[in-house]
C-alpha cells in the first residue's frame, strides 16, 4: 500500500526515530485541507513523544531532534517563514509587524529519502483482514454544512497538536474525530 506521501504503510514498533517522526506528521496532515504540517520544531518534537507513547514506543527528545535534523538535511522537511504575535501565537503566513519565526513545514509528496521507498506492487492488491485499529482525526469533503460538533472538534484538535494556521473547518470539509475501527 502507498500513502498520498509516496511512503508504504509502515509500522512503528522496528523502525528508526525517523519513521515514527513521519508517521507523525502525517497524523498531523489529516488536520489540514491539503495534507500539510505546520508547526514550530517543540509542538513536533512533542507530538512525536505522544505518538510513541500511545504506541508504546521508547524515544527520547535527543532522537526524536536527530530524526528531526535528518529529515531537514534530507529535504523531506523543509522550514517556513512564519511569525510569532505579541501573545505568543504562531501565524502563517507571517504577519507585518511580528517576530520572525521558523516553522517546520511537511507537505504529501516531497522527496522520499533514499531507503524509505516501497517498491510498488503490480496486478492485484493482496486482502488484508481488518483488524482492530486507531483512525486519526481526519477531514472529510462534504456537500453540506458541517455540524457545529464537527467545527469544535476541529478547532480543540487544531489547538492541542499545536499547528499553525487556521482554526476553522475549509469550507466544505468536515471533521471526523479520531476513533477504533475494525
Amino acid at each position: 500500500m502507498l500513502t498520498r506521501d509516496g511512503l508504504g504503510a509502515v509500522g512503528v514498533d522496528a523502525l528508526p526515530q525517523k519513521h515514527l517522526v513521519i508517521r507523525t506528521l502525517r497524523g498531523l496532515g489529516y488536520l489540514d485541507e491539503y495534507g500539510r504540517a505546520l508547526l514550530a520544531e517543540e509542538d513536533l518534537i512533542w507530538n512525536v513523544l505522544e505518538e510513541a507513547k500511545v504506541r508504546r514506543h521508547p524515544v527520547t527528545r535527543q532522537e526524536v531532534g536527530q530524526a528531526i535534523q535528518e529529515l531537514l538535511d534530507s529535504g523531506r522537511l523543509t522550514t517556513v517563514q512564519g511569525s510569532r504575535n505579541r501573545i505568543g501565537h504562531l501565524m502563517y503566513p507571517p504577519r507585518s509587524g511580528d517576530a520572525k519565526v521558523y516553522l517546520l513545514c511537511w507537505t504529501p509528496g516531497a522527496p522520499v529519502p533514499q531507503g524509505d521507498e516501497s517498491p510498488p506492487t503490480r496486478g492485484k492488491q493482496p486482502v488484508h483482514l481488518t483488524t482492530k485499529h486507531d483512525v486519526r482525526g481526519h477531514l472529510r469533503r462534504i456537500d453540506g454544512v458541517p455540524s457545529d460538533e464537527a467545527a469544535d472538534a476541529f478547532r480543540s484538535d487544531r489547538e492541542l497538536t499545536r499547528l499553525v494556521g487556521s482554526k476553522n473547518l475549509p469550507r466544505g470539509m468536515t471533521y471526523v474525530r479520531r476513533h477504533d475501527r475494525g
